[in-house]
């Protein structure tokens, strides 16, 4: 999980969550700067606490008290999020050498202007005469590069 604590409010609605409200007026943490300076103490205190809870009982118990925390995904974990469905921020599209291609959709999606995908991701090499014919490679060259299998 990640959960920024930076602000002194939320340091201290922290420190509360995780049973260590004394923590609030020890001069190693009074402020961001000796938290970060003693970020070792830190990471041990809200480590620890995290690591008796699973994942969603952390989190819910932080964000119950306003603390501004979320979970860190792995990809598998993120296309399953709802919000991530709901949203439609991963979408599938036609790949010519696979079939299907998640990839992340287009953002901002406006209601009024909410944006296409235009053109499939090209295939390999489909592009290589009007890049390095652009580049100056003459089309003998690039039949030569062809024929040695430099490229497609």
């Amino acid at each position: 999980m990640a959960l920024s604590a930076s602000i002194q409010s939320m340091a201290e609605r922290v420190f509360k969550v995780v049973g260590r409200e004394d923590a609030i007026a020890d001069p190693r943490f009074r402020n961001n700067a000796e938290r970060v300076r003693n970020r070792a103490e830190v990471d041990a205190i809200v480590g620890g606490w995290v690591a008796e809870r699973t994942l969603d009982e952390a989190l819910a118990e932080l964000n119950g008290a306003g603390v501004t925390a979320g979970p860190v995904y792995d990809i598998a974990q993120f296309l399953d999020d709802p919000h991530v469905i709901e949203r439609e921020v991963v979408v599938d599209l036609p790949d010519e050498d696979v079939g299907n291609v998640p990839v992340h959709n287009i953002v901002p999606r406006l209601s009024r202007t909410p944006g296409t995908f235009r053109y499939p991701a090209p295939t390999l090499g489909e592009h290589n005469d009007e890049v390095l014919g652009g580049a100056g490679v003459s089309n003998e060259d690039l039949a030569n590069l062809r024929a040695r299998g430099v490229i497609g």
